[in-house]
């Protein structure tokens, strides 16, 4: 389930926009095995410079519950087979710019770059911190 709202405020040349985007994943079995329910919530705030390029910032919460259900074919005590050592709440920040120009037949293209750090990481149990996170993305808009 997506749900977002945007908003533009045009300046001039250029435009202040800001974005919300709430993600929600839901386990429909929990009597098998799969990744936990998870909400990740975004906000991006976007600065263009005319109508080629602009700049963006976002915040970036995920809240990962734990594994739930069994996997019989996972029968050894190893700590990446304990559910209890999956999920929990992250907080990033990233930066971005994203590119306008017309790639393909009836232009409308977007190529955009974002670098996310973790500012806060609350992990359940045994687990890796996140480093960062590379984004690279295209988008066509019809």
């Amino acid at each position: 389930m997506n749900h977002g709202i945007e908003e533009q405020e045009p300046r001039d040349n250029r435009t202040q926009e800001s974005t919300n985007q709430i993600k929600r994943k839901i386990v429909v079995n929990n009597s098998h095995w799969s990744f936990g329910d998870q909400t990740e919530l975004n906000s991006w705030l976007q600065y263009s410079l005319g109508k080629q390029i602009s700049f963006s910032s976002r915040l970036k919460f995920v809240d990962q519950d734990a594994i739930s259900g069994r996997d019989p074919t996972i029968v050894a005590p190893v700590q990446t087979a304990t559910p209890d050592n999956y999920g929990g709440k992250e907080l990033h920040f990233g930066v971005g710019i994203n590119w306008a120009m017309n790639l393909s037949p009836g232009g409308n293209d977007s190529l955009g770059f974002e670098l996310l750090r973790p500012l806060i990481q609350n992990k359940n149990n045994l687990q890796m911190k996140s480093d960062h996170q590379i984004v690279l993305g295209y988008k066509k808009s019809i």
